[in-house]
């Protein structure tokens, strides 16, 4: 067993207690592994605005985007930031940085905070404090610019080419 993988099993153990520390350092050494055999090759990843979560009367915010993205291997994605400009049909547009937690590090499937989750995709909302993207399928987005921390290495990943938008959502 590697010393990171039994550090990750002394920190899990202090608040869970439903796998063995044989199953979860296995699962971690895999994971390891398989981490240091994709090091080379660059992640693809997908950028979708997935759903819009409206405010209720009175709130100071009109709503929130939900943005995900998505990775198609085990490789660690970090510091994640895309720079977007949303528009509606009515021709109102704005830009906004969007911040990701870390993922893809791992096939445990489940958040920081413990909670089952693909390990593969991490989510950010868009606070708006005006209607203009509040419209349920009326916003689309292009993407402006996206850096991020790649298997330690930072890169710029529209550069690269490792980063689209879901078509459906792009402009």
């Amino acid at each position: 067993m590697t010393s990171d993988c039994q550090k990750a099993w002394e920190y899990r153990s202090r608040g869970r207690s439903d796998e063995t520390k044989a199953s979860y350092t296995a699962h971690c050494v895999n994971d390891k592994r398989e981490r240091e055999e994709n090091r080379q090759t660059l992640p693809a990843l997908v950028l979708k605005n997935e759903s819009t979560f409206l405010s209720g009367n009175g709130g100071a915010l009109k709503c929130e985007n939900h943005f995900i993205v998505d990775t198609n291997k085990l490789a660690e994605v970090a510091n994640l930031r895309v720079v977007v400009t949303l528009k509606n049909s009515e021709g109102a547009s704005g830009q906004y940085t969007l911040a990701f937690a870390p993922f893809g590090m791992n096939t445990m499937n489940e958040s920081l905070h413990g909670r089952e989750y693909s390990s593969f995709r991490s989510a950010t909302l868009v606070p708006q404090k005006t209607n203009d993207f509040c419209k349920p399928g009326d916003v689309t987005f292009q993407i402006d610019s996206a850096t991020a921390r790649i298997n330690g290495q930072e890169k710029e990943l529209l550069a690269t080419g490792i980063i689209k938008p879901y078509a459906k959502n792009a402009v």
